[in-house]
């Protein structure tokens, strides 16, 4: 199968999760009304989650492959 294009949004959200977990070490807390997009959306491979609690919150960071992607789009 082959990959699919990363479409401008995704890799806008992409560069903030990677902009944002800078700071947070590693993770970056998701508020209950954009997480369940986050996870719906991004490629599984490129981002790591988790829930926070019960009320539909979470944090999110780049994968291994999510972050050297990050590391080659700045090349390009």
């Amino acid at each position: 199968m082959m990959p699919k294009k990363l479409t401008a949004v995704e890799k806008l959200l992409l560069r903030v999760i990677e902009k944002a977990q800078a700071r947070a070490e590693g993770w970056e807390p998701v508020s209950k009304m954009v997480y369940p997009y986050l996870v719906q959306e991004l490629p599984a491979e490129l981002i790591e989650h988790e829930p926070i609690g019960d009320e539909g919150m979470g944090r999110v960071r780049l994968s291994a492959k999510g972050q050297s992607l990050m590391e080659a789009m700045a090349y390009l």
